[in-house]
């Protein structure tokens, strides 16, 4: 029998320090259960200082602030 994975929080990728090589940093943000002002679902990180909408295109919009950045989904059963 098939097992449905549902996505249960997202890795977002946060850019590097500009003019350095310095590697990106993917921070992980969960549900909050409430939805941001463009409808979408909102997610936080564990500080509450990353706050995301998550698009259906898998874009975290960060509240307040207008950088799109990539979201990973992560599955679990």
């Amino acid at each position: 029998m098939a097992t449905t994975m549902r996505t249960t929080h997202y890795l977002v990728t946060l850019p590097g320090q500009v003019g350095c090589h310095a590697p990106q940093r993917r921070v992980e943000v969960r549900p909050t259960g409430e939805a941001g002002p463009h409808g979408h679902p909102l997610f936080a990180d564990a500080t509450g200082e990353l706050v995301v909408e998550i698009t259906p295109e898998n874009m975290a919009l960060p509240t307040g602030g207008a950088v799109l950045l990539h979201a990973h989904p992560v599955t679990g059963r």
